[in-house]
């Protein structure tokens, strides 16, 4: 049982991070090239923006809600084995 807790709530976090990183990656990623561009000037940033893809963005989400899966279930399976 001491297993399972942490793995079926930090499961719930990573899903649901996942997810939304996913619904906004848009944004996200706007956002990280504005910062970009503000830290590393504007040429860079610009340049570090032609590179960058939301699609990529998403693909992280998409892994970490996938992580937060296999922890949910990797905790069920604890919990329902002891």
């Amino acid at each position: 049982m001491s297993n399972a807790v942490p793995l079926i709530v930090i499961g719930d976090v990573a899903l649901l991070g996942g997810v939304l990183i996913v619904i906004f990656r848009r944004r996200i990623r706007d956002l990280t090239v504005d910062e970009e561009k503000t830290l590393f000037g504007q040429q860079v940033g610009e340049t570090a923006g032609k590179v960058q893809s939301p699609f990529w963005v998403g693909a992280a989400g998409a892994g970490g809600a996938v992580l937060g899966v296999i922890m949910i279930v990797a905790g069920a399976t604890f919990l329902l084995s002891s």
